[in-house]
This record gives C-alpha cells, structure tokens and sequence, in this order.
C-alpha cells in the first residue's frame, strides 16, 4: 500500500456520530429535509448521464436514418478505442443500446401485456444482412435478441420461469450466439464482443467451466473498465455460476491481474455488485481487503460520479436495518463497510448524484440485460435517500443556528442563513432526454 493510501486508510477510521438504526420507508420531498440546515449542492443531470445520454441518442439517430453503416463504423472506433463515460459505461454499448432502442419499446412488455412482442427484430435482422460484415451492427442485433429473451425470461430462478418462456429465451440467446460466432474478439480486439459472449453465458445449460475463463479474457481486453469486474462477481454468486468462495478467490486474482491500474480495487469492484444483490455474501467478505480497495477506487478515480457510487453502497446498502436478519459474520462485515461512509462523505463526497443513489437502491433487481426505469419520482427518492443518509451521518452537528456546507473543497459549518426551498442545482436538465443505463 502507498503512502497516501495508509494515510486514508486512517481518515477512514475516524470515528461516527451514532444513529438510529433502521432505514426509513416513507421518503419525504428532499425539499423538506435539513431545511436551511444542510447545503449540498445536487446535480440534476450529472456529466455521466449527460454522456450516457448523448451516445444513446447518437445510436437512435444513426438508426431512424438508416445510416447503419455510419453506425457501425461509429461504433467499433468506440471498441477499438476503449471509449467509456465518467461513470465506465462503454461508449459502444451505448451506441449499440440507442441503435436498438425502437425494436425494444416493441420487445419489452407495456401496461396489460403478459409477454413481448418482439416483431422489432425483423427489422434488425434486415439490417444485419445488408452490413454482414460489419461487427458493430451484428453486435447491435445480438444484443437486441439478448434483451429479448431476458424480456421472456425475466429476473427469477429458472425454476420459477413456465417452460414456453424459457423455452423463448433460449431461443433469443442461441439467435445471439449464432451471430456473434462470426466475429472473434481477440482477433478484433474487440472488448464489445468479448462483452456480449460473457452476457450469453446465461442461456448455456452448464456454463461453470467457462465463466472464469471467458471474463478473464474480456476483462484481459479491457482492464481499465470496472464494470467487466462488477459483472464477474455477480455471475459468481450461487443464484447464477459460482459460489461465494469461487467469487472470494476470483476477486483476488482479479485483483492481482489489474493492480498495475486499480492497485487493490479489482478486488472490491468483483464483490461490489455481488454484495449489493447478496448480502449473504458479506459472511465471505475479506473486509480490510474490500476497504483498501475503496481507498485506491478513490485514488484512481477522484470524479464524482465514483464518489457518490461508493458514498451510496456504504451509507445506503450497508446500513444498519437495510437487509435484516443477516448472520453474525455477514452483519459484522456489514457493519464495517457502513462505518467507510463517513470517510467517503468527508473527504470524497462534494455533490449529490440523486440517479446513482437511485440505482443503488434498485439494487440491480432488473436482471442483467434490461435497464431499470428512470424517471422523476426516481430522481426524488434517490435524492431523498442521500439526504436522509448524510443527515444520519452528521447526527446533532447541525443544529437551529449551525448549517452544514458540502462542497469540493470538503465540509463545513456555518451559521445558518434562510434556506432556499430547493437545494443548489450545479446543472439543468435536458429537456427531451432519457439516459440509458
């Protein structure tokens, strides 16, 4: 560990103001929290939705114009170059997610339907025919038949899912399959590709044996992308291909294989979306392991969008009363990671991202090929929930007379002033614009 990551690690045991157990269920306007009493500025559209926004968009028009072939040259520059947002989304994906966007509003179930209506993809098809030869279309329609078949299956256990439906996602992922055969990531240096052969590892009746393999290549591509890691600790877990001590060992190697980039944060990055959908898991958690890979996330990326990710999982997921009845080894590690969160609020946290609190909240409920819904009153709760929890966190500091002042360049306290009836906004709103995920 350097020394700049020993120094941090002892900021991270200053210690906690107590608080009240349990996680509040009725989440007010956050207008209404801390009035006057807390100044945070909070950032409606933060530069990582406005990016993911932007790219989703770009991919849409490319589509409705029928310029697949400016698509699919767009695209595979974004592959070849290992282009990603603030917050590591791949740039491809996101073209590949805006080009494919119209067949899914057909693809996926509205108000009163039972099933999908996946007529879309006969379009896209077309399309695949026309430009055979190019990756970044198939790797569109591949992954246009992947969403298809999770909109079939859904987020259960197999067990739980009739037969015709799992039947139809096995069809959508075998179509998939076919597809991507014709394309060899290595030989493309292709991370995109790589990507999409590790989301179809879900539709293979025994896929234990290449799990491990096939993220190691992907992540071999594409070291510097923690989502690839956040992806292989989740299908580590039992409910998918592994098991908690294959992703405990699978964290470690990861960690060894990337240190040259993250130091230790491969290891947290592989438990980190294990942990938020598992909290069992916690009972195999190398804690001090997972928090000096907090200490060098921080250290790698200093933006706030990794702030308030961290910020979210330790003060939101992790807190006393937010999964109950965990054994006595997972609640003690539970309790531990909480305790970061006052050290990330202190010397991390400058702005509020309500979406990624949202996010963390959903806790990945959607399954792994479908994006969870976004909209206003998804805003709110997130916002509502960071507020609660960085007011939990500074207990009685502030008071009728005394207000706390988040902002880069740390906390403060202030006397308190008549407070606005909205918290400070550092970016408006584009009109019209939906963020992918």
């Amino acid at each position: 560990m350097t020394s700049l990551g020993r120094e941090i690690r002892r900021a991270r045991k200053v210690g906690r103001k107590p608080q009240a157990p349990g996680t509040p269920q009725d989440l007010p306007d956050p207008r209404d929290l801390l009035e006057g009493r807390l100044v945070i500025p909070v950032a409606e559209v933060n530069a990582e939705e406005h990016e993911r926004a932007s790219h989703h968009e770009r991919g849409l028009y490319l589509a409705r114009q029928d310029r697949w072939d400016e698509l699919g040259e767009a695209l595979r520059r974004a592959d070849q170059a290992r282009m990603m947002t603030s917050g590591g989304m791949a740039v491809a994906d996101l073209l590949a997610y805006g080009a494919r966007a119209d067949a899914m509003a057909t693809i996926l179930p509205g108000d009163g339907q039972t099933a999908p209506a996946t007529g879309g993809l006969a379009q896209l098809e077309e399309e695949l025919e026309e430009n055979a030869g190019d990756y970044g279309v198939a790797l569109t329609v591949a992954l246009a038949h992947v969403d298809a078949g999770w909109a079939w299956r859904g987020p259960g256990w197999t067990h739980d899912i009739p037969a015709e439906k799992f039947a139809r996602f096995r069809a959508h992922f075998d179509r998939a399959g076919e597809i991507l055969d014709r394309f060899d990531p290595f030989e493309l240096n292709s991370a995109a590709l790589a990507s999409a052969r590790c989301a179809l590892l879900a539709g293979i009746d025994d896929p234990r044996d290449r799990v491990a393999d096939d993220f190691e290549d992907l992540i071999d591509l594409d070291p510097a992308n923690p989502r690839h890691m956040r992806s292989l600790g989740y299908h580590m877990l039992p409910r998918w291909f592994g098991s908690y001590e294959t992703l405990e060992a699978q964290a470690c190697h990861t960690a060894r294989r990337t240190a040259d980039i993250w130091g230790e944060g491969g290891y947290a990055w592989t438990w980190f979306d294990a942990l938020a959908i598992d909290p069992q898991a916690l009972a195999q958690l190398d804690v001090e392991h997972f928090l000096d890979g907090m200490t060098d996330i921080l250290i790698t990326r200093s933006d706030q969008y990794t702030a308030n990710l961290l910020a979210a999982f330790t003060g939101a997921l992790m807190a006393a009363g937010a999964t109950p009845d965990l054994p006595p080894a997972a609640e003690g590690a539970r309790a531990k990671l909480h305790e970061a969160f006052g050290w990330v609020l202190r010397h991390h946290l400058g702005e509020v991202h309500p979406l990624v609190w949202a996010d963390a909240m959903n806790r990945f409920r959607t399954g792994p090929g479908l994006a969870p819904p976004r909209s206003g009153a998804t805003e709110r709760s997130g916002h509502a929930r960071a507020l609660q929890t960085i007011a939990r966190e500074f207990g009685t500091e502030a008071g009728p007379d005394r207000a706390l002042s988040v902002s880069p360049r740390g906390i403060g306290i202030e006397p308190a002033a008549p407070a606005p009836r909205r918290p400070v906004r550092v970016m408006r709103p584009r009109r019209g614009t939906q963020a992918a995920h």
